[in-house]
């Protein structure tokens, strides 16, 4: 008896190259730098900096806005043309949503620093674009939250049975975590509630791994009876604080 495997809506992420030049992609590293530089002398983000084991990340530094600096504004039109191409890919017309850059920021990594395993559950989609990347830099991790195949709990997510053997490491079925190779001008997207971190890099790395990643928001441009969508931001009503005697 030889039976076939079907699949049932795989997650997805989207990689592409942006396309801008090697000096443009340096002068974005550049300017991440001088973010990181800059912090150095102050008091409040030393804690920060003096971390040896967790990168560099703009967005708990002070710098957590990219995608309104005019010196980052050619790389974020680049990454808007991608986001609605991942939105048509997914087979959803882009048409009836306003997308929105909620917050955006750059990390810095470097010897054996990593991103702890983390999502970002509070936007709808996520990117993250390498300007500058060592080859030798650790691999950007998928980790998804549900195991579909599991048919026994905790069967593929612990890896006491991967090591003596009960499972398969090799095979498709039982992974637990998928590795993207990141590259110069490499831009994925994901959905935000997608689990995911990044590992430290190899020996031999001639300069920090450099990256941009920003969270956004989509609403839908008219209700249409659109229950489980954001309405239009038209549409929202700021509730303001009452002062009470």
């Amino acid at each position: 008896m030889l039976g076939e495997f079907n699949y049932f809506n795989p997650l997805a992420v989207y990689a592409c190259q942006l396309g801008l030049s090697a000096q443009k992609r340096f002068a974005l590293a550049d300017m991440i730098l001088s973010d990181t530089e800059e912090q150095e002398g102050d008091d409040k983000f030393s804690s920060a900096i003096a971390d040896v084991e967790n990168s560099w990340t703009g967005d708990v530094n002070g710098h957590s806005n990219l995608h309104t600096r005019e010196d980052f504004a050619e790389v974020f039109d680049l990454i808007r043309i991608g986001v609605f191409e991942y939105i048509k890919g997914l087979g959803v017309d882009g048409s009836k949503l306003d997308v929105y850059f909620t917050r955006s920021w750059a990390v810095k990594q470097e010897g054996k620093q990593v991103v702890s395993l983390h999502d970002h559950s509070q936007s709808h989609i996520s990117v993250c674009y390498y300007p500058k990347v060592s080859p030798n830099a650790g691999a950007f991790v998928v980790s998804p939250e549900e195991l579909p195949n599991e048919f026994l709990p905790n069967l593929f997510s612990d890896d006491h049975h991967r090591n003596t053997g009960l499972i398969d490491p090799a095979n498709k079925h039982t992974k637990k975590e998928f590795y993207l190779k990141p590259i110069d001008d490499l831009l994925l997207i994901f959905p935000s509630k997608m689990f995911h971190k990044v590992l430290p890099n190899l020996n031999n790395c001639p300069y920090p791994r450099y990256s941009i990643s920003s969270d956004l928001v989509c609403t839908v441009k008219e209700e249409d009876r659109h229950e489980h969508c954001l309405p239009p931001i038209s549409m929202w009503k700021k509730i303001e604080e009452t002062k009470y005697d």
